[in-house]
């Protein structure tokens, strides 16, 4: 069920599965976006990350390539859990999908591995 939270933002999913908490979110304006996700963090109680404006531009560069879905994933631990069930989003496409361009807004190394699983030969 879609819900519209502010004008440019559409809530395309929302659920709680086990220590997740999964909000998927439809975005046609990231300012409008940045807004809403400030406000959802406060909802929560959370520190707002100090690096959430320079987050931006990323932003920005997926909603301009077409790619303006984003999932906030809010997990609670507990002191004494060390890890949890990831989640696996799947979906159908007839060919590889990955928009992810590497960025950051922290200091540091970044690594992807990714990691395909197709019936096709040539990948």
């Amino acid at each position: 069920m879609a819900s519209t939270a502010e004008e440019g933002i559409t809530i395309i999913f929302h659920k709680k599965i086990d220590v997740h908490d999964i909000t998927a979110v439809e975005v046609n304006d990231t300012d409008e976006f940045i807004h809403w996700l400030k406000n959802y963090i406060m909802r929560y109680r959370l520190e707002l990350p100090e690096k959430l404006n320079s987050a931006l531009p990323i932003i920005e560069d997926y909603v301009n390539r077409g790619y303006n879905y984003f999932v906030i994933d809010i997990i609670e631990l507990e002191e004494d859990l060390a890890s949890v069930e990831p989640i696996v989003y799947k979906f159908k496409s007839n060919h590889i999908y990955f928009p992810l361009k590497v960025s950051k807004v922290a200091k540091g190394s970044t690594f992807v591995t990714l990691f395909i699983v197709t019936t096709e030969s040539q990948y």
